[in-house]
């Protein structure tokens, strides 16, 4: 009976979100929260859930702080933590909070380096006028995304073009 009545919560959430009623959705999930108490395993899928169904809504703020407590709740250098991580950083730089969004990005790349977060940094870099670190990560990214050209992945290819496409864009924003 217990999974039904979840199912059933996750379910109301989930359309008070889609209906826009965001500050019923967002009480909804709290009080949630709160009454799973020391159960770290709902707490955890509770707060990932808030934060994701806040993720690009404005204001900023709002999903900021949810994949902040999101984040301080997992452990560092888990998947977990790396979802985390990159999306708190993303919301940043939708904020254009850049210089809240690079350290977390280097954090993440410490643990893990993708083409898309050292993209993410080098973005931040950009939009702060570090023109050289900039480059920097681009000519990585270039380097790694070079592997997937011959790949014969059809995901990977796709993966190499839009990857390419992002590089691109950002050395015309760059002035290279």
């Amino acid at each position: 009976m217990g999974q039904y009545r979840e199912n059933f919560l996750d379910r109301e959430s989930y359309n008070l979100f889609r209906l826009d009623r965001v500050e019923e959705a967002v009480e909804h999930y709290d009080q949630r929260i709160a009454d799973a108490g020391e159960d770290q395993e709902k707490r955890l899928r509770l707060l990932y859930w808030k934060a994701q169904m806040l993720h690009g809504r404005d204001p900023v703020s709002v999903p900021v702080e949810a994949w902040q407590r999101y984040l301080d709740e997992v452990e560092h250098g888990s998947d977990k933590w790396l979802t985390a991580t990159v999306l708190l950083a993303r919301e940043f730089q939708r904020a254009g909070s850049h210089e809240k969004a690079l350290p977390l990005l280097e954090e993440y790349l410490k643990v893990e380096s993708t083409s898309w977060v050292m993209l993410d940094a080098a973005a931040s870099h950009l939009a702060l006028g570090n023109h050289k670190r900039c480059r920097e990560y681009i000519e990585q990214t270039t380097e790694l995304n070079g592997k997937l050209k011959d790949s014969e992945r059809q995901s990977e290819q796709n993966q190499f073009e839009i990857v390419s496409d992002r590089i691109k864009k950002l050395s015309q924003k760059l002035g290279d």
